[in-house]
Formats: structure tokens, C-alpha cells, sequence
């Protein structure tokens, strides 16, 4: 079975990105990976490979990159930089088929003409293969960093797929909340990527 990570980051390659790095290496050094520096100030070192500079993107098109760049596998784990892992992780996703979008944390959110929308928190999403291949990548039409991945477990269950919390995945949210400076006015990405849900899912049902 193998394994990508694909780790998004925007600055603080020292406090955040490289002891996630450290902490996959050290846990699962048969993980794939791919580190996306999406335009930090400082830009990243280049190690020895898999860490890939671009102009700034949106948290979607920096996972769909980072996808393009890591290749096959059977499950990508998409991860913001803020995370930590504790644990080897490959055994547990064994356990999981090939029908459902994993992550550490599902929540729930009321969204006007959906209704309540079920979503993997997008700091740790777990896609197999399958899934990514029958639904595609991530909307790109998503600004900054807002309900990307609320839209693609909403699109992941309307193609019939399930939506599992395991909270057995050694996987930690440090929650820098970042994204809410990276422009100066957020909220109005926010509202943008809102709507664009609702525009797409208002009349579709899961």
C-alpha cells in the first residue's frame, strides 16, 4: 500500500512544516510526501527534493500541485502544516476500504439551502485513490483557504461515498490560523467560497 502526503505550507518552515515532516519520517518512513512552500516570505530549504515553491494559490490548487507532483498512491493524505503526527498510521488506514474519506475529525455545519452539511476538517483528510479519481481534485474556484473541504466531502458524498471520523489517526492540529492574514480582508474569501458552495449544492441532495 502506498502512502503520499501532500503538506501545504505558507511560512514558518521551523516551528510548523519541518517537525511535521520530522514527525512522518520518524513514525512512517515509507510515506510518500510532497511539501508545497506556496510562497512563504522566507522561501523553504530545498532538502534533498520534495519541497516545491509556487506563486501564492489557493489552499485547493496547492493540494491539487501537490498531488499532480506526488504521483500515484493508494491514499493521499492531505495536510495544512500545522499538524503533527505521533504514531504510524499505515495500519490504520489498512483497515479502511476504498468507499470512504477518512480524517481525524468530522464535523458539521448548517449551510442555507443544503441544509446540515457533514465535512472532514481539512487540516488531515485521508482520500483513497478511488475517490480522488471518481470525484476529481479540489475546487480551485475556492479563494485563500474556506470551506474547500467542506466542499469536497459534500461533493464525496453525493457520489455516493461515506465520510468517516477515526479518531485512532495519530495526527494533531496545532491551529496556527494562519489563513485569517494572509489578506487583508478574509472574510469577504469567505463569503466568496460560501456562496460558491451554495450555488453548487442548493438543489443537489446527499
Amino acid at each position: 500500500m502506498r502512502i503520499a502526503a501532500i503538506i501545504v505550507g505558507i511560512d514558518g518552515w521551523e516551528k510548523y512544516t519541518l517537525p511535521l515532516v520530522q514527525s512522518i519520517m520518524e513514525h512512517e518512513p515509507q510515506c510518500g510526501m510532497v511539501v508545497i512552500d506556496n510562497a512563504s516570505a522566507e522561501p523553504y530549504p530545498l532538502l534533498d527534493g520534495g519541497i516545491y515553491r509556487t506563486e501564492r494559490l489557493c489552499y485547493s490548487a496547492a493540494i491539487n500541485d501537490g498531488k499532480n507532483i506526488v504521483g500515484d498512491a493508494d491514499w493521499y493524505i492531505v495536510l495544512s502544516n500545522d499538524v503533527l503526527v505521533t504514531g504510524p498510521f499505515a495500519h490504520i488506514l489498512e483497515q479502511h476500504g476504498d468507499e470512504n474519506v477518512v480524517g481525524p475529525l468530522l464535523k458539521e455545519i448548517a449551510i442555507e439551502g443544503v441544509g446540515q452539511v457533514s465535512y472532514i476538517e481539512g487540516w488531515a483528510v485521508f482520500i483513497p485513490k478511488r475517490i480522488w479519481d471518481t470525484i476529481g481534485g479540489w475546487d480551485e474556484g475556492m479563494r485563500i483557504s474556506s470551506y474547500e473541504d467542506v466542499e469536497y466531502s459534500h461533493r464525496a458524498r453525493v457520489n455516493g461515498f461515506a465520510l468517516i471520523e477515526d479518531a485512532a489517526l495519530p495526527f494533531t492540529h496545532l491551529d496556527q490560523q494562519q489563513r485569517f492574514t494572509l489578506v487583508p480582508d478574509y472574510w469577504s474569501s469567505e463569503y466568496h467560497n460560501r456562496a460558491r458552495f451554495i450555488n453548487k449544492y442548493a438543489a443537489v441532495t446527499a
